[in-house]
């Protein structure tokens, strides 16, 4: 049952057919643009910075906020002293901010395509339901993409394990200018 009411989802959410790269450039996500330095981002409103780890060229930043009242955790990376990628969990209450099951799971993994959808517009890649073989058994995948005119992109990623928990997560990456602002 639960592969049907996907098919029927996905087919309403990617209804007209993948969209052309999204006008513009994708500047980041939230608080802390691509191209920003790790000391500024540290001081960014609305962050709570939970750990941070370097060494001669790369660091990374953990750091909790709230977007659009969906809390999450997000690994930023910087080289050189300036934002680039972005990893963001959207939390749920489960243990390694997991959702406890798959139907919660799926539903905020629709609420955020449609955030991202109505901030960028449709994505580029209809969103896709495969199988990771993992050495742990099978995680199902759902996941999309927007791709910016600039080269930057947005991949939406929900993974669900045997144990039935789930996460959803987004990977911001900068494109050629490295510039940005993000909201979701």
């Amino acid at each position: 049952m639960r592969g049907v009411r996907f098919a029927w989802v996905a087919a309403v959410l990617a209804a007209g057919g993948p969209a052309q790269a999204a006008p513009g450039a994708l500047p980041g996500f939230g608080n802390v643009p691509f191209g920003m330095s790790l000391e500024l981002a540290k001081a960014a409103r609305g962050i709570e910075v939970r750990d941070q780890r370097c060494d001669d060229t790369w660091c990374e930043l953990v750091y909790r906020t709230t977007v659009r009242e969906l809390d999450v955790t997000v690994w930023q990376q910087f080289q050189n002293g300036r934002a680039i990628d972005a990893e963001v969990l959207v939390r749920g209450p489960g243990a390694e901010g997991r959702h406890l099951n798959v139907s919660r799971c799926d539903a905020t993994y629709n609420r955020v395509y449609m955030l991202v959808t109505e901030t960028y517009g449709p994505s580029d890649v209809p969103i896709i339901l495969r199988n990771e073989y993992t050495p742990n058994g099978i995680v199902e995948v759902r996941e999309t993409t927007w791709t910016f005119g600039n080269g930057a992109r947005i991949r939406e990623k929900r993974d669900a394990t045997n144990d039935g928990t789930c996460a959803v997560r987004l990977f911001y990456r900068p494109g050629l200018d490295g510039a940005g602002d993000a909201r979701f």
